[in-house]
């Protein structure tokens, strides 16, 4: 009975034992479930974009921060490039001063683009510079660095002259005024005409909008007409006292800014006789530099692609090189028409002789 009793006792521990094996089987798959472990994917996959966000709001600071800093330069170096053509105009200002009136250039060209032409040559221009000093000599290789400082000198001077110019000058604002009332009353006035309540011939003094004074004669022209029909036109058009007063002030308005203009203030005339004389000193320094260049590669015949004419395509005219002579072709003479005759031809000679070597004497007789 006790042995019984002991394997009955271990036959119950045994399968005790198997059931707490099941039970921590079951427990350590609840405990690794497919929820927590997609859990801890998402949280690693979170971490992973959180830290991708960061990198990527990184570079984009950085390549802000490196825009920035590339605007600034660029930007500094437009104030230095600016100061050194107000500084160049600076340097000038005395060399300006002496040269005769006599001497100015006309100006007959646009000086901000014949400037920059200028300035963008300097790059070719420097890489001849050696070359020219040994042809020439050290004084005329400093042209090339003396052009690009007049060049800056006088295209300050322009910017200065127009801005002092268009703080004075208010004929533009004027004549687009003037312009558009013009269109408006020359309308009225052909509608008037189509409709025979005015003749033809009221727009024979019309002159066109070709100058300001055309413009503000044309208006004053087409004011008066209107006015004297203002009873006819009752009815055909429409036009008030008030907007032929509007148009007449207009006008008048165009004329007077034309005669402050005119008589522009002395900082305007100081203004604009600098920048004839910086354009002077520019072109002077320019052509002589182009005369250099164009004898040091007369060879090769490029100086047009270095230094080209600022007056190239303007119809001037040419060298006379590149002119082909002209060909003159005498007419012929027209042939006379002789009768048929059975008797020679007899040249006659004069009764008196011609002393040998005057002219009309026989070439064949003795001196």
């Amino acid at each position: 009975m006790e042995t019984q009793i002991g394997i009955e006792n271990e036959n119950r521990d045994q399968e005790e034992e198997k059931h707490m094996e099941t039970k921590g089987i079951h427990n350590t798959h609840t405990t690794t479930n497919p929820s927590k472990d997609t859990e801890k994917k998402h949280m690693e996959t979170k971490d992973i974009h959180s830290s991708s966000k960061t990198t990527r709001s990184k570079d984009m600071e950085k390549k802000d921060m490196e825009t920035k800093k590339k605007n600034e330069a660029e930007k500094k170096e437009e104030q230095a490039d600016a100061t050194r053509f107000i500084d160049a105009l600076a340097s000038v200002e005395g060399e300006l001063a002496g040269i005769p009136e006599a001497e100015l250039a006309t100006i007959n060209l646009d000086i901000g683009i014949a400037t920059v032409s200028a300035i963008g040559c300097m790059g070719e221009l420097r890489a001849l510079h050696p070359a020219l000093v040994r042809k020439f000599g050290t004084e005329t290789g400093a042209l090339v660095e003396r052009l690009d400082l007049v060049a800056r000198a006088a295209s300050q001077a322009n910017v200065d002259y127009y801005g002092t110019f268009q703080s004075v000058d208010t004929v533009s604002d004027k004549s687009k005024r003037a312009v558009e009332m013009r269109a408006v009353l020359f309308a009225i006035t052909q509608v008037l005409i189509q409709r025979k309540v005015l003749p033809a011939s009221v727009l024979d003094n019309v002159r066109g909008t070709g100058s300001f004074r055309n413009q503000a004669h044309d208006l004053q022209h087409l004011v008066s007409v209107l006015r004297r029909a203002m009873g006819a036109a009752a009815g055909v058009v429409s036009i008030s006292i008030a907007e032929l007063d509007s148009a007449e002030d207009a006008a008048r308005d165009l004329v007077v800014a034309m005669g402050e203009r005119e008589q522009a203030p002395p900082f305007v005339s100081e203004a604009a006789e600098k920048r004839q004389r910086a354009f002077t000193l520019f072109i002077r320094t320019y052509e002589e530099l182009r005369a250099a260049i164009n004898h040091l590669r007369w060879r090769e015949k490029d100086v047009e692609t270095i230094l080209p004419s600022l007056y190239a395509g303007r119809g001037g005219r040419k060298k006379e090189e590149d002119v082909a002579p002209p060909v003159v072709v005498s007419p012929l003479p027209s042939p006379e028409v002789v009768s048929p005759s059975s008797e020679p031809v007899v040249v006659s000679r004069p009764s008196t002789p011609i002393r040998p070597g005057m002219p009309g004497a026989d070439p064949f007789s003795p001196a």
